[in-house]
């Protein structure tokens, strides 16, 4: 299984990424981190014919937030529905974010971090 992690933090890149690893979920050949919204897009849409299974997406960055990764990846979204799920990741505890979250097209499930064995099941689970 192909993953992206976005997110602005490294100490939450690696906790994500071991915590992938630790469940079996994927290899550390198979998951591609980013500290930056504006290059993971960038490395996506260059390789549109080969998005991941699964994305997990910080809310909370610089220069592009979570909201707006989404809505420039929002072209692709024919190419993304049934192939890649998007999964929301942030430590906001707004009531708003998760509404918003669950109304996007393109977002299959929000969670807070740290991650947990059970969220990685319910991520895993969730049909493309």
């Amino acid at each position: 299984m192909k993953v992206v992690i976005i997110d602005d933090e490294q100490v939450s890149l690696f906790l994500i990424q071991q915590r992938l690893i630790h469940d079996g979920v994927a290899t550390e050949k198979n998951v591609l981190s980013f500290q930056s919204a504006k290059e993971a897009l960038t490395s996506l849409v260059q390789h549109d014919k080969d998005f991941p299974d699964i994305i997990l997406l910080d809310l909370n960055m610089p220069e592009m937030d979570g909201w707006k990764f989404l809505k420039e990846l929002a072209a692709y979204e024919p190419k993304i529905t049934g192939q890649c799920r998007i999964f929301i990741l942030t430590t906001s505890l707004d009531v708003l974010d998760e509404d918003r979250a669950k109304g996007h097209s393109m977002v299959a499930g929000f969670f807070h971090k740290p991650l947990s064995s059970e969220d990685i099941k319910k991520i895993v689970s969730t049909k493309p």
